[in-house]
């Protein structure tokens, strides 16, 4: 018996060193799970990712390959809650879960906008025999179901409802003369989530993921860091010297705001106010910074061309969007 990778699914966050994604549980739900056990398929799970694996042949194809157009669903439990301090939100969908996917053929997981949908059939037995007659689903479809979504076989000459009562959740079916056949009904259902998924992956059998052998597949799902303005105010002597914030990468470029009365915020005003012998500069990012669990190295301030403080402390949080330094602590012979 051999065994080969089909296909994982990797976690990325930019905050992150080397993006490594430890924040989540990822794991299939129950129906794909056992869809992948009918299949021989397991799953390994790992602190960034996930791999499935199966029985292959010398080709490294599945010897018990997973049906065309059978999605695979996966959930994100949220492990850390510091996730959500450092996540940017804005490419995200404002309510609702979050859903990611393959329908676009990538690798790259995207925001997805098909339901999320399962599927559930019953099995009936003709009764009358009439126009009309009326049979009570066991489950609730889907709300957006059309008659077109229901498969019914097993009748002759019927593929779909006459109609679809949701207030009753019942099918009326034209069985004239079919008394005691026993027929099946498919249809879509929304998918059951419990309350601690905090997102869902997934995966269409598309040009993305092919499982006919070669290369396996690797889905790629990276989270975006939040963006922020830096500040530094900067406390120095009242004296001619000029300072200044650069970056030795040239990442990211630095200004200076002069503190006028519509550029005065509450810490710059109680900065004045405790050093009043002293001066109180603003320096700014020009653009927003992603923040980074590790920093930026190399955020110099110069006095006069010279550097002063090589590194500078980065800015680490959301809440937290500046930095107080105070040059008049420095020894003066710097």
């Amino acid at each position: 018996m051999q065994y080969g990778r089909l296909f994982n699914i990797v976690l990325r966050h930019q905050f992150y060193y080397k993006e490594i994604c430890r924040d989540f549980d990822l794991e299939p739900l129950e129906n794909t799970l056992a869809l992948l056990n009918k299949h021989r398929m397991r799953v390994i799970s790992h602190p960034d990712q996930l791999i499935v694996v199966g029985e292959v042949d010398a080709n490294g194809k599945p010897l018990y390959p997973i049906y065309p157009g059978t999605p695979l669903f996966f959930s994100l439990k949220l492990r850390n809650k510091d996730f959500l301090k450092v996540t940017d939100y804005k490419y995200l969908p404002k309510t609702g879960l979050l859903t990611f996917s393959n329908e676009d053929g990538k690798k790259i997981l995207r925001t997805s906008t098909t339901p999320l949908l399962s599927r559930k059939s019953d099995i009936f037995t003709v009764r009358d025999g009439i126009e009309g007659e009326s049979f009570l689903l066991s489950h609730r479809p889907w709300a957006g179901v059309q008659n077109s979504g229901f498969q019914i076989t097993g009748l002759e000459g019927v593929s779909a409802p006459l109609s679809y009562d949701p207030s009753a959740n019942m099918l009326l079916l034209d069985t004239r003369n079919q008394e005691g056949a026993q027929f099946s009904v498919e249809y879509p259902v929304t998918l059951p989530l419990g309350h601690e998924v905090f997102g869902l992956i997934t995966l269409l059998k598309n040009e993305s993921l092919p499982m006919n052998g070669g290369l396996p597949t690797e889905f790629t799902l990276t989270f975006q860091a939040i963006e922020q303005v830096w500040k530094y105010y900067v406390i120095t002597e009242n004296t001619e010297d000029v300072y200044e914030i650069k970056d030795k990468s040239n990442q990211v470029q630095f200004q200076v705001l002069e503190l006028v009365k519509n550029n005065v915020s509450n810490v710059s005003e109680a900065l004045v106010a405790q050093y009043p012998a002293g001066k109180v500069s603003l320096f700014q990012s020009t653009t927003r910074v992603p923040l980074h669990e590790m920093g930026l190295r190399g955020i110099q301030l110069l006095k006069n061309g010279n550097p002063v403080l090589a590194n500078l402390p980065s800015i680490a949080s959301q809440n937290e969007d500046f930095r107080i330094i105070d040059v008049t602590k420095i020894s003066s012979d710097l």
